[in-house]
């Protein structure tokens, strides 16, 4: 009776979407439809591992004609079987081809070549970040290289990707003038303002990119040097860490 109920139960998760959806800010049901099929497919195969000792328990021990269907769907499935096993075939032959100085399991490698400054700079907050303390960067597009500084070492900054802020908060209250904030920080060139922006966010530090300066201009960049102290520079990367 179980793994009848673990394919009923994957066979409704497979058409649950197809009558209902949980609405979110996509306003479509590709969300609901993608998470539950990652376990409809899983309770399936849990399933099917049962389903395949069950059949050929059963039909190989009957008469001639039975056993001639069951070699017959053992053999579609022994063909199924083999036809799924091109695809990690093909993708390791696929990925072995990049020259092998290039081949990593290191998610920033890529950073590193593109933009060594900031790699460095990453690597710098790993090691000097103390609880508690927050980073400001600039703020952009979701699905960008906007944040990545914050993604890569887990310092917490004042706004991320503010669609992905919206749709697990459920709403734009709770971060609501936090962008805005942002960039009046680097573009102002007052002090007191702006002093007044790092106060409110608790910010520790301050970090001057590339996306920084293509966002909000070089204008108002050059007061950070009075609201904190230079505490890593390379390349085109500086960051301060704020005066309290």
């Amino acid at each position: 009776v179980f793994p009848f109920l673990l394919a009923a139960l994957a066979l409704l998760l497979l058409m649950g979407p197809e009558l209902f959806r949980v609405v979110d800010l996509f306003g479509n049901r590709m969300n609901t439809m993608f998470k539950l099929s990652y376990q409809a497919w899983t309770i399936l195969a849990a399933a099917s591992a049962y389903a395949v000792h069950f059949l050929s328990s059963r039909i190989f021990g009957k008469g001639p004609v039975v056993r001639l269907l069951g070699y017959g769907w053992a053999l579609l499935l022994a063909g199924g079987l083999v036809a799924s096993l091109y695809y990690p075939a093909a993708a390791a032959y696929t990925k072995a081809q990049a020259p092998p100085e290039q081949a990593t399991l290191d998610g920033l490698a890529y950073v590193f070549k593109s933009s060594p400054g900031e790699y460095e700079a990453i690597q710098w907050l790993k090691g000097s970040y103390k609880e508690g303390e927050v980073l400001v960067e600039a703020v952009g597009d979701d699905y960008s290289d906007y944040g990545r500084v914050s993604a890569s070492t887990g310092v917490p900054t004042v706004l991320g990707w503010t669609f992905h802020e919206e749709q697990w908060r459920g709403s734009r209250e709770s971060f609501a003038g936090r962008q805005e904030a942002v960039q009046r920080l680097y573009q102002t060139e007052d002090l007191a303002q702006a002093r007044e922006i790092l106060s409110r966010y608790g910010v520790t530090y301050i970090y001057v990119g590339p996306r920084e300066r293509a966002k909000y201009g070089r204008d108002g960049l050059t007061k950070f040097a009075e609201l904190g102290e230079e505490v890593f520079s390379q390349g085109d990367v500086v960051i301060y860490r704020a005066y309290r």
